[in-house]
């Protein structure tokens, strides 16, 4: 059960991403917990919320140490559901 509002997960999905884009803030996010809750946030029924978690993923993918555990956490397989949801909504 989700307690937060829409707009505060919003918030903070938007947040992540932005964080992503920063190579070196990378560590930081993974020691933070970040890719557990970019996924985590990437099963959103919000599609914003899925959106952002999508760039997350997206730039966090681009760092070579972080793909390994990116794919053992499932994402490709995320993503490849939201891109067939998203195709799907179109």
């Amino acid at each position: 059960m989700n307690l937060l509002k829409p707009t505060t997960n919003r918030s903070a999905a938007y947040f992540l991403a932005r964080l992503s884009q920063n190579v070196e803030l990378h560590d930081a996010i993974v020691e933070s917990g970040g890719l557990e809750a970019c996924a985590k946030i990437a099963g959103d029924s919000d599609l914003e919320c899925q959106e952002y978690a999508v760039f997350s993923l997206a730039y966090l993918a681009t760092n070579r140490e972080l793909q390994r555990p990116l794919v053992e956490l499932g994402v490709p397989k995320t993503l490849v559901t939201l891109m067939g949801i998203q195709v799907t909504a179109s």
